[in-house]
């Protein structure tokens, strides 16, 4: 979903603005570290072996690893709540 519907959905809902901005900042620090980071790397690449360099690889790593957090996120989220419709 874009991030200008979500905000615009944002204005129109009940959620508090302190709920949204914690939110946001929670779910987009982490994944902005890391780009930013795997970005630098790549910066300082100056020849074809520094491409499969251990930091190349454990900062690659990482941004798939950041790729696949949402889903997991979500698929423990729906876990927890038909866990707690099935106790109801």
């Amino acid at each position: 979903v874009p991030f200008v519907l979500i905000n615009v959905a944002a204005a129109f809902s009940k959620v508090k603005l302190r709920d949204y901005v914690l939110g946001s900042a929670l779910g987009m620090i982490p994944f902005a570290f890391v780009y930013v980071e795997a970005g630098n790397q790549l910066a300082q690449i100056t020849s074809t072996s520094d491409v499969v360099s251990f930091d190349m690889l454990l900062w690659r790593s990482l941004i798939v690893v950041a790729l696949f957090v949402p889903f997991y996120l979500k698929s423990r989220k729906k876990k927890v709540i038909a866990t707690n419709d099935s106790t109801v």
